[in-house]
Parts: structure tokens; sequence; C-alpha cells
């Protein structure tokens, strides 16, 4: 459950490292497949292209959504413990 709720958070603004830099690739790169499937298959080939584009492109965005998620925790932390001391 934490892993789902941290790619969630990760995907979102996080203190000290702000918005997911790959949010916007990630919706074009989903457009872009969506175009090159329909172009041939029409409704079903860009719902197709879209999944391919996801299967390739979706787990290493979630990957780094989590990363930032720890990162950011890690930060408040160090940040909590700098400002007790």
């Amino acid at each position: 459950m934490k892993l789902i709720r941290q790619i969630k958070r990760g995907c979102t603004n996080l203190p000290y490292v702000g918005e997911h830099p790959g949010k916007f690739m990630m919706i074009m790169f989903m457009f872009m497949g969506g175009m090159a499937g329909g172009s041939k298959g029409g409704s079903a080939g860009m719902f197709g292209g879209m999944a391919i584009v996801g299967l390739l492109m979706l787990p290493l965005f979630l990957w780094g959504a989590y990363d930032r998620a720890n990162l950011s925790d890690r930060l408040v932390e160090e940040a909590k413990a700098k400002e007790v001391v």
C-alpha cells in the first residue's frame, strides 16, 4: 500500500523536488503513440498505440515518481533534523 501511496505522491508537486519533470513528456508519448496507432487502425489502433507506449514508458515514469517521493521524504526529515539542532 505504501508503494502506491508513494507513487501517487511522486506524481504531484512535492517539497524540495517540485513537479515530476516527466509528466508532460509522458502525456506527449502517450499522445504520439495514440496518433501513430490511430493513423492505421482507427480508435482501436489509437488505444493499442497508447497501450504499447504505456507498457514501455509507464513503468519508468512510475519508478521515477516513487523515487521522487522517497527523496522528498528524506529531504524533509533532514530539514527537520537541522531545525531542531
